[in-house]
């Protein structure tokens, strides 16, 4: 829960004992006759709860005003739980159409399936600050929100810069790879700037890579960073197989006791 969810929290019960309180009096009062013999009769239920309640006439009406007095404003707290509006958080879910400004958030009435959130920009930036120096970093993406844009109502044409927005000119998010699992995935369609991504990435990272690419696009336009940064690339190509490969086993210590192990291995 966030701030925010949690001072809703404390005003609605605020709101509800005051509600409570005003509502259990005037009932209590009506009900004994008493409500005329209080200039300000809003919160008598209270005082005669801690000096009266020994009354079996008081008790009784105190029972009968506090009540309904406390299942009202408690059943609207339940539906608005149940509704999971205003205290569970916010939500992995924004219908909202992308020229207008974002809708409020909207959770499921339980979280069986997992509590998330949208990261901030601030918290993406705190979270993602840079490459490590010893080996780089994974590109997760720019500092930018697309749908602040003054191009957000545009559809994104590759080939028109004015469509582009900030697209390309923030500073990108990079994950150092310091803490948590490291790993990521990418989701997009045939032509989703994919590989564009990875190209980031490997310019950043500057660690060791093993990459898989059927279209044959991030050697040729990798290969003389990457050796910039000390490697050796190797390109597996079945079209260029007798011209390029390396020995996989090359590694392996044959005069080492422990050679037939690592070949296991």
């Amino acid at each position: 829960m966030t701030w925010r969810g949690v001072m809703r929290l404390l005003v609605g019960l605020v709101l509800g004992l005051v509600f409570f309180t005003v509502l259990a009096t005037m009932i209590f009062l009506i009900g004994t006759g008493l409500f005329w013999h209080f200039q300000h009769p809003f919160w008598q239920w209270w005082l005669y709860l801690f000096e009266a309640s020994g009354d079996p006439v008081v008790r009784v009406w105190l029972v009968i005003s506090g009540v309904p007095a406390f299942a009202i404003p408690f059943l609207a707290g339940v539906v608005q739980l149940v509704r999971g509006r205003r205290v569970t958080g916010w939500s992995l879910r924004r219908d909202h159409v992308p020229t207008k400004p974002v809708d409020a958030p909207i959770r499921a009435p339980t979280d069986n399936h997992g509590h998330a959130r949208w990261m901030t920009m601030e918290e993406a930036r705190a979270r993602f600050p840079g490459p490590a120096p010893e080996y780089g970093g994974l590109v997760v993406g720019e500092a930018y929100e697309v749908h602040r844009d003054s191009v957000a109502s545009m559809p994104f044409r590759p080939k028109d810069r004015s469509t582009w927005g900030q697209g390309g000119k923030a500073p990108l998010l990079i994950d150092p790879c310091e803490i948590g699992s490291t790993h990521c995935m990418m989701f997009a369609g045939s032509g989703g700037y994919k590989t564009t991504t990875a190209v980031s990435t490997l310019l950043t990272w500057t660690g060791s890579a093993i990459v898989l690419d059927p279209s044959v696009e991030l050697g040729p336009m990798l290969r003389q960073a990457r050796e910039a940064m000390g490697h050796k690339v190797y390109m597996l190509d079945p079209r260029t197989a007798r011209e390029v490969g390396f020995n996989v086993l090359d590694w392996i210590d044959v005069s080492s006791p422990l050679a037939e192990i690592d070949v296991q291995a």
